[in-house]
């Protein structure tokens, strides 16, 4: 069957942060303090079949698969360090997530291309061809354009995790208080629960309220629609607008001097950079 809803954070990454009723909270940049409780299957963490089925259920899948594993493992602390073989697993899915939390729902369908005929297919031999990986161009050389976003996105997610493959990644356990996930990763943090998160080229380590506030923080800068965490008033506990516009003057000055950031950026202080 093809998938239709296509997931940009995966369903057990988003299912780590729900609460004891299956729920996720949910605030929006363009309304931070409107909270909404929505379940990981909800179609608002959704894209409408912007890349293929081939990569649906092929190679992001075992990203994916691969990543949830070892984050099983250390929820479990089966695992204590990443290392090895997870340097690379850890890097390749954050390489997936930063791309694919870049992609908009799709505008043109289709992509012409000349020089290619085209065949008359049903919408069932269409289907039937995909489920196979296979692509096909409609009469007059038009082709879907997931096909060619899903290579896309592939080309880029091997280059960005190539280029990130001496990054270490520590295990930060919060002591108190909790993580929250924004949309967009950066930073390279990258939260895998409400207490845990992985930190790139940081040690091993249980950080106290005020850095894990710091952390949250400049999490919220990089938020591009939405953030998510089990309690976001947990989470949001102790972080005023106005901390948050300083970190986006900070990310804004980074970005100023050079630093890159793929897309929009639309986080949540800057609905209100423009009061005190």
């Amino acid at each position: 069957m093809l998938t239709i809803r296509q997931h940009v954070i995966p369903a057990r990454s988003l299912g780590r942060f729900t609460n004891i009723d299956g729920f996720v909270q949910v605030s929006t940049a363009n309304a931070i303090n409107n909270v909404l409780s929505l379940k990981p299957s909800n179609k608002f963490f959704t894209l409408a079949r912007v890349w293929d089925q081939r990569s649906e259920s092929g190679w992001m899948k075992q990203i994916e698969d691969s990543f949830q594993t070892l984050v099983d493992d250390i929820l479990s602390k089966r695992i204590v360090s990443v290392a090895g073989e997870n340097i690379a697993t850890v890097a390749y899915f954050f390489s997936l997530w930063y791309w694919r939390s870049r992609q908009e729902p799709q505008i043109e369908t289709e992509l012409q291309f000349k020089g290619i005929t085209g065949s008359s297919l049903t919408h069932e031999e269409e289907e039937q061809l995909e489920k196979r990986y296979i692509m096909f161009a409609r009469l007059g050389g038009r082709v879907p354009a997931r096909f060619l976003t899903g290579l896309n996105l592939q080309k880029q997610t091997d280059e960005y995790a190539h280029s990130i493959k001496d990054w270490t990644w520590g295990i930060i356990q919060a002591k108190s208080g909790e993580f929250l996930m924004p949309d967009v990763p950066n930073y390279g943090f990258l939260p895998i629960s409400p207490k845990v998160l992985l930190a790139a080229n940081h040690p091993n380590g249980m950080i106290l309220k005020t850095h894990l506030k710091k952390i949250n923080i400049a999490l919220l800068s990089y938020t591009w629609k939405y953030f998510i965490a089990r309690n976001i008033g947990t989470a949001m506990s102790g972080i005023s607008i106005r901390d948050i516009k300083k970190s986006v003057k900070a990310r804004d000055k980074q970005l100023a001097g050079g630093a890159s950031f793929q897309g929009s950026i639309a986080a949540a202080a800057d609905q209100h950079k423009s009061t005190a």
